[in-house]
């Protein structure tokens, strides 16, 4: 008889909040951090779309009552076993080459290490296709390059000043083949330990491939991070309800990728539903049964 090589449960296993429309509240996150104990899930990544402070005020400090309640937040995912991760999404606004708005944004990611958050994102999804500025038209040669600067101008100030700390970008292209011109060029100029996030061959993907995320790591020189919308239901899709099980995800995906990040719904209690599949997927791929 021929035995199969075992296939490992996914590494990031959790959660995203991640969407558009009104974020959770503090105590649907309390909430959800002890279901995701529950279910044996061990990330979750707060980077709601539509809070002021993630998005549209990101040079500016959040004020000590936020930072209070994220700091119960951080605390309570540590007492489940839970990594607790939070991002800043610059991209609408940023000088990519402003000494000044590079400074911003530490400053903002420094508010989040000092309470003990080191799982930290910069997103640029979702942001105009081209630079903002002259000075940044003159500095850089694509997009591309700007970010994968960005990128590893954090990197090296969190290996110097925060060695626990790890950083994941979310693309501006973050979805697609696995072939297309950005994620070369970034895959070659970014720091291969920073994170990449990928949503797969589409932004809500029906499938997701083991061939597909080998292409993704051949092309980006590191293993994705799925950013998986699924059950998410914002934008186009708010009146839909998304509670069936987690479908057509092969198995071998927790060999090829870091791990998984589910966008869930902005129905926290709903979203229990599919998470609960998406967790039992992410422990034991082989096994896993949606029916």
């Amino acid at each position: 008889m021929i035995k199969l090589a075992p296939m490992r449960s996914f590494g990031i296993r959790g959660v995203i909040e991640g969407f558009y429309g009104k974020p959770w509240t503090h105590d649907e996150r309390i909430d959800m951090l002890n279901f995701l104990a529950k279910t044996g899930l061990n990330t979750y990544f707060l980077a709601p779309k539509d809070e002021p402070g993630h998005r549209r005020s990101w040079q500016e400090l959040r004020p000590s009552p936020e930072i209070a309640k994220l700091s119960q937040l951080v605390s309570h995912a540590q007492s489940k076993g839970i990594v607790f991760g939070t991002a800043v999404s610059p991209g609408q606004t940023i000088t990519y080459s402003s000494a000044t708005e590079l400074d911003a944004l530490k400053g903002r990611l420094k508010q989040y290490l000092d309470i003990g958050i080191n799982l930290l994102g910069v997103f640029l999804d979702d942001i105009p296709n081209d630079f903002q500025s002259e000075e940044d038209a003159k500095e850089f040669g694509s997009f591309a390059q700007a970010h994968a600067w960005l990128g590893n101008q954090l990197f090296d100030w969190l290996c110097s000043e925060y060695p626990a700390a790890q950083l994941v970008l979310c693309p501006t292209v973050y979805r697609g083949t696995g072939h297309e011109d950005y994620l070369l060029e970034i895959g070659k100029l970014l720091n291969s330990k920073v994170h990449l996030l990928w949503t797969g061959l589409q932004i809500c993907s029906y499938r997701l491939d083991v061939r597909d995320a080998v292409v993704f790591e051949e092309n980006a020189r590191r293993k994705p991070l799925y950013w998986d919308n699924y059950p998410v239901n914002d934008v186009a899709m708010i009146h839909e309800l998304h509670i069936g099980p987690l479908r057509a995800r092969e198995a071998g995906l927790g060999d090829h990728s870091e791990g998984l990040l589910s966008n869930p719904m902005g129905q926290a209690e709903a979203t229990k539903i599919s998470l609960w599949t998406i967790a039992e997927y992410l422990k034991d791929p082989l096994n896993y049964d949606p029916d």
